[in-house]
């Protein structure tokens, strides 16, 4: 409980409140002290999208510990591994894929199936000498993994790309002046290199 900001350390700045009232910034409480006054940040707090069961997660709250603790997240958040590098990919569904996950995932995007409500997790492979691409796993609409495949394949180097209006994803080969830059629609399998 603080009676000034002199009590507060660094730039914290001591909230007076009455009874029962929010302390800016933080969620949750219910059960604290009717009155007890808080040292909170000064300047705007951060707000969450409305909802009607609040919020999904607190940003830059990275008290949630995932995968044994090697990555940290917002609270509310979660994480599972999907898959790894040179690994067949295990499906939600049962079975696995007939080709391993390809290695040095860089660039990627998530794309909308466009009936089903699924998605496509889309994503460049960086490796040289012609053993890039770029890998999709499949999500159904319940977020389960029930494909994976290569979508481009025998480029070098797929670092960058981006996500199109339409769709689908462009990547891009980082290979000096022979690269090039290839559209590739996760939906139809269709790739085809494109002026960039």
């Amino acid at each position: 409980d603080c009676d000034g900001d002199h009590q507060c350390a660094g730039d914290l700045i001591c909230h007076q409140r009455g009874a029962n009232e929010e302390v800016p910034g933080c969620t949750g409480g219910g059960s604290d002290k009717s009155k007890t006054d808080y040292c909170i940040r000064s300047g705007p707090q951060p707000t969450y999208a409305p909802n009607s069961f609040g919020a999904t997660f607190v940003p830059g709250d990275l008290s949630q510990p995932c995968d044994g603790g090697k990555l940290m997240l917002s609270r509310g958040m979660d994480c599972r591994l999907l898959t790894t590098a040179g690994q067949y990919v295990k499906y939600d569904t049962g079975g696995q894929s007939t080709v391993p996950m390809h290695r040095r995932a860089d660039g990627a995007a998530v794309i909308a199936h466009p009936t089903d409500g699924g998605w496509y997790y889309t994503s460049n492979s960086e490796r040289k000498l012609g053993g890039g691409g770029v890998g999709t796993l499949r999500f159904n609409a319940q977020g389960k993994v029930i494909g994976y495949k290569m979508d481009l394949e025998n480029t070098s180097k797929n670092c960058g790309g981006g996500k199109t209006y339409w769709d689908t994803w462009v990547s891009c080969e980082e290979d000096g002046s022979s690269g090039f830059c290839w559209e590739v629609d996760p939906f139809t399998g269709h790739t085809a290199k494109t002026n960039a």
